[in-house]
C-alpha cells in the first residue's frame, strides 16, 4: 500500500482537500497537525506547512521523518506569469526553480550551490499527467505584484508558467531525502495585471469545487501508480 503525503501552505487550501478525506484522524507532532485517512487503497498524509521556503522545507522534512511517504504532492495556488494561464487553471510543474537565489560564480542564477538548478518530478507522473498544462514553476518568498519584477523574472527563466512560494524548497528537500515530489497548482492571480491583489481575493470565491476536483483526479492517478 503506497502512502502520499500532501502539503498545503494555508489553512483555507488544506480545507480545500480535506473535501475529499472520510473519517480522518488527526496527530500532532512539533507544532504540525496532520490528517490521516485512506483514499483509493493509499494511506495519505495531509497538513499545512505555512507561507515560504524555511516553513515548507521544514514541513516537509517533518512529514519524511515521521510518515515516510513514497511521494509527497505540493498542491496550492499561484500565480501565474504566462499569457497562456488565466485565472482557475491548473499547472503541473514539469520542474522547480527558485527565482531568488544567487549563489555566485560559477552558480547559475537560481542555483543553489551543491544542489541542481532544477527538480524534476518523476516522468513516469507526468506521462500520466499529459492532459494538463505543464512547465515550469519558480518559487521565491516573495509575493509578486510589481511588473518590474515580473519582468525580471522571465527574462532570467522565460519558461517560467507560474510563481509560488514552496514548491522549490519542497523539490530541495525531497532530493535531500531521496523522495520524489509532484507540484500542480491552481492559477490565482496574474501578476502583470493591475488588480492581481483583488483577482487573488475573489479567486477563493470559486476555487474550492475545482481544487477538490482536482485532488481526487490526481489521487486516483496516483494511487494506482507504482513511484
Amino acid at each position: 500500500m503506497q502512502k502520499i503525503g500532501i502539503i498545503a501552505a494555508l489553512q483555507k487550501e488544506l480545507n480545500l482537500y480535506l473535501q475529499e478525506a472520510k473519517n480522518y484522524q488527526t496527530r500532532e507532532i512539533n507544532n504540525h497537525k496532520f490528517y490521516l485517512f485512506n483514499y483509493s487503497g493509499c494511506d495519505v498524509v495531509l497538513c499545512i506547512s505555512g507561507m515560504g521556503k524555511v516553513c515548507s522545507a521544514v514541513t516537509t522534512a517533518e512529514m519524511i521523518n515521521h510518515f515516510n511517504p513514497d511521494l509527497i504532492i505540493n498542491m496550492g495556488v499561484a500565480g501565474g506569469i504566462d499569457s497562456s494561464l488565466k485565472i482557475g487553471d491548473f499547472v503541473i510543474a514539469d520542474k522547480v526553480c527558485y527565482h531568488d537565489v544567487w549563489c555566485g560564480e560559477p552558480n547559475l542564477n537560481g542555483q543553489m550551490q551543491g544542489f541542481p538548478l532544477y527538480y524534476n518530478p518523476p516522468a513516469k507522473l507526468l506521462k500520466l499527467l499529459s492532459g494538463h498544462k505543464q512547465g515550469l514553476v519558480c518559487s521565491g518568498d516573495q509575493f509578486i505584484t510589481a511588473s518590474e519584477k515580473l519582468k525580471q523574472i522571465k527574462t532570467d527563466f522565460p519558461q517560467a508558467l507560474a510563481v509560488d512560494m514552496e514548491s522549490c524548497s519542497i523539490a530541495q528537500t525531497c532530493f535531500i531525502f531521496a523522495k520524489p515530489f509532484l507540484s500542480v497548482r491552481q492559477i490565482s492571480d496574474t501578476p502583470n495585471s493591475d488588480n492581481n491583489v483583488e483577482q487573488y481575493e475573489k479567486f477563493w470565491q470559486n476555487a474550492p469545487q475545482h481544487s477538490a476536483q482536482m485532488l481526487h483526479t490526481i489521487l486516483d492517478i496516483v494511487c494506482r501508480t507504482e513511484i
